[in-house]
């Protein structure tokens, strides 16, 4: 039994030992359970004639784990092997967390914080530089170093109305394709959009599989999907879209919705071509998706406004692991040094300060007793690594303390981060994806980084 296995609560180094709750790797015997309490923990009814179930193959890897009370098992956590890409190209280690749950029967007796210990502990000895989830609820896992690392906005787009400043652009050559056909090209042309984006996690296969299988339960009252290709010059993929669509007729006519589940290209043309295509569909009224915060539709259309905002959120949150393989992994726009003051929530030897020594396309990264430039917690250096959050806006709410404006500096990027996958177990959906990337600079590898040609 390991130091971390009989414990009521792990974090800022405090073990309560009085806690009859134990904590064990998952076994393929659990899956019936596990799936039992994804629904009680969610509130989700899982249809056991759908034959992909992502949760369970998450949990075959090293970070599948069960607390148990007695025989029963009363939580569960899990994650997928993924990676990011973060500023300057390069492709970084990053389990997705996923799965965590615990029985309403079992809240507030430390049954979480023993499995995110856990899961973290199992990360670090596996040399992981980060790690990812998608949060059910955003107050859950800042105590636990994570932070949010990319926000998603919902829109609605009414095609009625929408009109495009140059209507004689050309949508480009695309054809709908069979789910066989996808199931070979997406995972190729996404990894493409995903090399020149900022903040994009990789797809699981399990994801990929849940995706294509399209189960009814999981329309919410919509077609089945359909899929289609856009082919460059050459006849090429270079981008796609999957789309379902709900029909809606009215005394006047169709009023048909068409909901946008995923769309991607590292071509921000092709990816204008393939809006133009979904808002060009007879019968559609409007158009729905999950969007980047900021893009080239709305300076394509004559009037912005018919774009309707209906949501904004966050979406993937990231935990650093190891601060000098993370911090050494990206690029930055300026040469210089900045000492980070890094305090962890959960390791003190993880706290420390960290001096970052950049000179053109080459980053140094050691520990130091230096004076930090900036402090602040695991989960807002999160933020501020990846370049979703501004560091003065932490110092404004007292997260942070140094100076802001220097570290805002030395972390700006030209684009703001976005992922479209969604790792949740159940997910029924993942987000639409683009290129964000309006310059690009040259890739590298780093500690805890995966090799990837250019696309």
């Amino acid at each position: 039994m390991s130091e971390l296995t009989r414990m009521g609560t792990v974090a800022w180094g405090k073990i309560v030992a009085m806690n009859p709750l134990e904590i064990r790797r998952s076994t393929d015997s659990d899956a019936q359970v596990l799936l039992s309490i994804d629904e009680i923990a969610f509130g989700a009814s899982l249809d056991r004639s759908m034959r992909s179930y992502p949760g369970l193959v998450a949990h075959t890897t090293p970070y599948g784990w069960c607390v148990v009370d007695g025989d029963q098992v009363v939580g569960a956590a899990a994650a997928f092997e993924q990676s990011i890409t973060v500023p300057g190209g390069a492709d970084v280690r990053c389990p997705g967390l996923t799965s965590v749950g615990v029985r309403p029967t079992h809240r507030r007796r430390g049954a979480l914080r023993m499995m995110m210990a856990q899961v973290l502990q199992t990360a670090r000895q596996h040399e992981q530089p980060l790690m990812g989830l998608n949060a059910s609820e955003t107050a859950i896992y800042g105590r636990f170093g994570f932070g949010r690392a990319s926000s998603v906005r919902f829109v609605s787009i009414d095609t009625h109305r929408a009109a495009f400043r140059h209507p004689e652009h050309e949508i480009g050559s695309v054809r709908q394709v069979s789910i066989d056909e996808a199931r070979l090209i997406w995972p190729r042309v996404h990894e493409q959009y995903r090399a020149v984006t900022v903040g994009a996690m990789s797809c699981p296969e399990s994801i990929w599989d849940m995706f294509f299988e399209d189960h009814a339960s999981r329309r919410r009252g919509a077609s089945e999907l359909f899929h289609i290709v856009h082919l460059d010059a050459g006849g090429s993929p270079d981008g796609f879209v999957s789309y379902r669509v709900a029909a809606q007729w009215r005394s006047n006519g169709p009023a048909h919705e068409l909901r946008i589940e995923m769309l991607a290209s590292a071509d921000p043309q092709v990816v204008l071509g393939l809006l133009r295509f979904v808002m060009s569909v007879d019968l559609v009224a409007s158009v729905t998706a999950g969007r980047p915060l900021r893009e080239p539709l709305e300076d394509a259309l004559v009037e912005p406004r018919d774009i309707l905002t209906t949501g904004l959120r966050d979406h993937n949150w990231l935990r650093i692991v190891d601060p000098v393989a993370v911090f050494g992994a990206r690029l930055y726009l300026n040469s210089g040094r900045f000492v980070v003051g890094f305090v962890d929530p959960m390791f003190d030897d993880l706290s420390a300060n960290y001096m970052i020594e950049v000179a053109g396309d080459e980053v140094h990264v050691e520990p130091t007793q230096l004076a930090a430039d900036l402090t602040a917690g695991a989960a807002e250096w999160a933020g501020i690594f990846i370049g979703e959050t501004d560091p003065r806006r932490f110092a404004v709410t007292g997260r942070a303390h140094g100076d802001a404006g220097l570290a805002a500096e030395f972390f700006r990027w030209t684009s703001a981060p976005y992922c479209d996958v969604h790792y949740l177990s159940r997910s029924p959906r993942m987000i639409s994806a683009m290129s964000c990337i309006s310059s690009r600079r040259p890739k590298r590898r780093s500690h805890g980084c995966n090799n990837r040609s250019s696309p």
